[in-house]
């Protein structure tokens, strides 16, 4: 059988939770372009193939479509919106946003996966999703000021925001 010590069996009868489960978090995909995950069955590999569903790629759809979300940043998307049936639909729950009609946010936090600085430019993908609002695409990611970088890692360091060892 399974052993339980006396504060875990007193805690269970009080009725306290062993795990709190507030708030909650949800985890919010970092991958390439064209290099998410790709989880198939026999009926839907097709669909899957063409259009793969991550949270990030749905981010960008929303941004693209709704004005409220091209002011947030990418950890901020689950405190105003629910991951349901692949996409991000707005909360129907929580406190009235001031100035924005029909918005709620809730207590919910957004973690974006952690990311190993040996990958850089998904790493770098990474720090520009907590710093650009709104982003529509992975190519709006790249742009700053009129200027297209060719890498994740040439924008981050175009924004100022990468220290290098150059005076």
């Amino acid at each position: 059988g399974r052993y339980i010590s006396s504060s875990e069996a007193a805690w269970k009868i009080l009725g306290f939770y062993i795990h709190d489960r507030y708030p909650a978090i949800i985890h919010l995909d970092v991958h390439l372009e064209n290099g998410q995950r790709v989880y198939f069955t026999a009926n839907n590999v097709a669909e899957r193939i063409e259009n793969p569903p991550t949270t990030l790629q749905a981010f960008f759809q929303i941004c693209q479509t709704d004005n409220f979300a091209r002011t947030l940043l990418y950890p901020q998307v689950a405190s105003y919106y629910v991951w349901k049936n692949k996409n991000f639909v707005r909360r129907k729950q929580g406190q009235n946003v001031e100035g924005w009609p029909g918005v709620k946010k809730d207590t919910a936090l957004g973690r974006v996966y952690t990311i190993h600085p040996n990958n850089v430019e998904c790493y770098h993908l990474r720090l520009l999703l907590h710093y650009v609002k709104g982003p529509t695409s992975y190519s709006f990611l790249k742009i700053v000021n009129n200027i297209e970088y060719p890498t994740f890692q040439a924008t981050y360091k175009a924004l100022g925001l990468l220290e290098d060892d150059n005076q």
